[in-house]
């Protein structure tokens, strides 16, 4: 039996991962306004990266934590997936650049024993290991948070406490430093966000009503969004979404939740009904994880190779 597949979830995941790797190419290429405006603006993707896994999640196990033996299980699996992909890379990424140093740089990489070890254990050394964390993070409050919907008065003291502290990530900077520490409260909230819709467009009688959901929250979070901006403008604070992503404050968040919102809908378009169409963005979310930590390494190679050949300097060649 085929598993069940959301066309607009495939579509927002592949999109996301293809922003991620638009990102990382454009960070190296920040010369001239359009590049600039599409590093700042795709960084809603990891937003969409987050839904994606709480939405998915929510439709195959929110009843499947009725005893601590199938929760421990379901642990033990999605830690593994989560984890070994990250474990593989990071050792392929260090073998490439020790053996071939003259095609590799190791692009944020250190020649450390205690540097590989807090890489491979998640506490620090490589920055691109923050992710495969925040989801083991999310892993472990999931179980929670779907039993949680059950009991509301459990959520709702949740929903107070991680709101207010993301309120005050909001008002106040957070050291970059120990960011890890925290981050996973106010992403908690799109992880949140990703489970109740899921569980809303289960019981919907049709797409319509989805759509309609989907449409209204939406607006309402891009307006508060717009609150966010201006009060940003009328305080003189940063509208770079990078120095609000880490961890995320609601100027981030909230713009993140209403383009993903928007590309749901988007997804749900004819045009990406189209066969070829819709293999290529299928296949691409099928592997977006892998696809995280292979397009590393390769890019890291194109970089490398870019000091020699002007050739490979051109973003949009960095990215085919």
């Amino acid at each position: 039996m085929n598993k069940v597949r959301f066309d607009e979830v495939d579509f927002l995941r592949a999109f996301g991962i293809t922003g991620v790797v638009i990102i990382h190419i454009l960070t190296y290429s920040l010369t001239s306004p359009i590049y600039k405006f599409l590093w700042n603006n795709l960084q809603f993707v990891v937003v969409s990266f987050i839904f994606c896994s709480g939405f998915v999640l929510a439709y195959f196990y929110h009843d499947k934590f009725n005893n601590v033996s199938d929760t421990l299980k379901w642990y033990k699996k999605r830690f593994i997936r989560l984890a070994l992909p990250f474990w593989i890379y990071l050792c392929f990424h260090y073998a490439f650049w020790l053996t071939f140093p003259n095609f590799f740089q190791g692009l944020g990489l250190s020649k450390s024993v205690p540097y590989f070890l807090k890489s491979a254990f998640f506490i620090g050394g490589t920055n691109l290991n923050w992710l495969p964390l925040l989801f083991l993070q999310l892993t472990f409050l999931f179980p929670f948070f779907v039993n949680w919907t059950n009991k509301k008065k459990i959520l709702y003291v949740y929903l107070f406490f991680s709101g207010f502290i993301t309120l005050i990530l909001t008002i106040f900077q957070f050291p970059y430093n120990h960011y890890r520490l925290v981050m996973w409260v106010p992403w908690s909230l799109v992880l949140l966000f990703a489970i109740y819709l899921s569980i809303k467009q289960n019981s919907d009688v049709n797409s319509l009503i989805t759509k309609r959901r989907n449409l209204l929250f939406g607006i309402l979070t891009f307006v508060g969004f717009l609150f966010l901006y201006i009060l940003n403008i009328d305080s003189g604070k940063s509208l770079n979404f990078y120095n609000h992503k880490y961890p995320p404050d609601l100027f981030y968040l909230l713009f993140g939740v209403s383009l993903t919102c928007f590309f749901l809908i988007i997804g749900k378009m004819q045009i990406f009904q189209n066969n070829i169409i819709k293999k290529i963005y299928l296949f691409i979310s099928k592997n977006s994880y892998q696809i995280f930590f292979i397009h590393y390494i390769l890019f890291d190679f194109v970089l490398t190779l870019s000091k020699s050949l002007v050739v490979l300097r051109n973003p949009l060649i960095q990215f085919v």
